[in-house]
């Protein structure tokens, strides 16, 4: 694995750990929501989304 390789993945998932916890923070506080199924799915939404832009995005060797 190139450094490239490894410093988006890093990033990629700063972003995703980022974006989790502000989402989490805007239910909370933001929309009063405390429930367990729409954290639930926040965190798959976030997990889905992530996988889909490493996919779309990842730098590729060209072996």
């Amino acid at each position: 694995m190139k450094g490239r390789q490894l410093k988006f993945i890093l990033l990629l998932c700063t972003l995703a750990v980022l974006a989790y916890l502000a989402g989490e923070i805007l239910l909370l506080f933001v929309f009063d929501n405390n429930n367990i199924w729409v954290s639930r799915g926040w965190l798959i939404a976030v997990f889905v989304a992530t996988l889909a832009i490493s996919v779309w995005k990842c730098p590729r060797d060209p072996d």
